[in-house]
C-alpha cells in the first residue's frame, strides 16, 4: 500500500451558521464572540464560544430576527445596527487581520 501526505486527508471543518442553517467549511463563515461587554466581536481566533454566521445579508438579518445569538451564547443578547463589514460589504479581513 501507497503512503500518501497526511495532508491529502486533511478533514475541512464544517460549522453551521446560525442564520439560515446551513453547513459550510469554515473558511466560508465568520466566527462572531462576545466580549467582556457583551457586545459581538468577529475574529477568528478571539476566544470564547463562538457562533458561526454566512458572509450575506440575508443571515445576519435571520439571525437576529430568530434571536439565534442569544442561543448560541445560552444568555441574552442584544443586537442592534447593521452587520459588520465582513457580512455588510462581503469583506474577507477580520480585525485581527486588519492590523
Amino acid at each position: 500500500m501507497l503512503n500518501a501526505p497526511k495532508a491529502e486527508f486533511r478533514a475541512i471543518p464544517r460549522r453551521t451558521c446560525v442564520g439560515c442553517r446551513g453547513r459550510f467549511p469554515q473558511t466560508q463563515l465568520v466566527r462572531f464572540t462576545l466580549d467582556d461587554l457583551g457586545q459581538l466581536v468577529w475574529r477568528r481566533a478571539a476566544p470564547g464560544r463562538g457562533a458561526w454566521l454566512c458572509r450575506q445579508g440575508a443571515c445576519w438579518d435571520l439571525a437576529t430576527k430568530r434571536n439565534a445569538w442569544s442561543r448560541a451564547w445560552r444568555r441574552a443578547v442584544s443586537v442592534v445596527g447593521p452587520p459588520p463589514e465582513p457580512i455588510a460589504g462581503n469583506g474577507f479581513r477580520s480585525q485581527s487581520e486588519s492590523g
